[in-house]
C-alpha cells in the first residue's frame, strides 16, 4: 500500500481514485473526506464513468444478495 502511496504522490493523483480506476469495487479509507469528493471530481470530469460506479454496485449488491444479507 506504500507504493501506492508513493505513485500517487509522485503522479499528484488521489489513491482512491486510482483504486477505482484499477476496478476496485469497494474501498475502505480513512480519508473519505478527500476521497470521496476526489472520485465524484473523476466522474465529474470523466476519469471515471458512471457506467464503471454502475458495474460495481451490481456487483456488490449481487454478492449481498446471494450472501443473504439482502433481499
Amino acid at each position: 500500500m506504500d507504493a501506492i502511496k508513493e505513485y500517487a504522490k509522485q503522479t499528484n493523483q488521489n489513491v482512491a481514485v486510482l483504486a477505482v480506476e484499477a476496478g476496485n469495487d469497494m474501498l475502505l479509507t480513512n480519508d473519505y473526506r478527500t476521497d470521496i469528493p476526489a472520485i465524484k471530481q473523476a466522474v465529474a470530469n470523466g476519469t471515471i464513468s458512471v457506467h464503471q460506479l454502475n458495474q460495481s454496485v451490481t456487483r456488490i449488491l449481487r454478492l449481498k444478495a446471494k450472501l443473504g444479507l439482502i433481499k
